[in-house]
């Protein structure tokens, strides 16, 4: 339960190359740059929170923050879809309904949340 090993390996190749041992310069980067963070996860947000989650996944946070030197705005997407038709697949610790009542009530505002922020990085 973390990111995929692709994307630890674009952000450490991302951050290591342009990372400097300095407490006064730890960046090579010529000025600040916006990002953000849209986590999607099967997980629920209670199950996020058992699991502490965000101490995990912050530790990414804080050094795209040394790095690009702007705190990086963060989405989180809880309780995806991720199939059409959960009963083809042996997938019982879902619960099917559940995920697409879910969806139901969520999908656009996250939508428009992830617009926003994608907008606000650009402007």
């Amino acid at each position: 339960m973390n990111f995929s090993s692709s994307m630890v390996a674009f952000i450490e190749r991302l951050f290591f190359s342009n990372y400097i041992y300095s407490e006064e310069i730890p960046t090579v980067f010529p000025k600040k740059l916006p990002s953000a963070f849209f986590y999607t996860m099967n997980m629920t947000e209670k199950h996020f929170e058992q699991f502490k989650m965000s101490e995990k996944l912050g530790i990414y946070e804080i050094f795209t923050e040394r790095i690009l030197q702007v705190k990086p705005k963060v989405l989180y997407a809880f309780n995806t879809v991720q199939f059409q038709d959960y009963s083809k697949y042996e997938s019982s610790i879902f619960n099917a309904e559940e995920k697409f009542a879910y969806k139901e009530e969520f999908f656009d505002k996250l939508c428009n949340q992830a617009y926003e922020i994608g907008k606000n990085l650009v402007l």
